[in-house]
């Protein structure tokens, strides 16, 4: 999973199991992949968290200054009939 980008995975499931949840997300040729917390993702990404419709990724980056620090991106699930975008 570390070749994607966040931007470049579409979330289009969830499941919460008894070992905790997971989510599937799909490539731009459709490849599907099973994520789950702790997973890598991208040059500095980890999946952060998994809940009823979003999966959220933590991504570690380095100020200007040399200090670290973190940026969150939120992937959603779209309802069936709605439109990715």
């Amino acid at each position: 999973m570390q070749k994607f980008e966040p931007g470049q995975l579409t979330l289009v499931a969830i499941v919460i199991t008894e070992n905790g949840p997971l989510a599937m997300v799909e490539d731009s040729v459709g490849r599907g992949y099973v994520i789950k917390n702790g997973t890598e993702i991208g040059r500095a990404g980890i999946v952060d968290s998994i809940a009823d419709n979003t999966v959220v990724i933590k991504q570690r980056y380095k100020t200007t200054a040399g200090e670290e620090r973190y940026n969150f991106v939120e992937m959603l699930l779209k309802k069936e009939g709605e439109k990715q975008q």
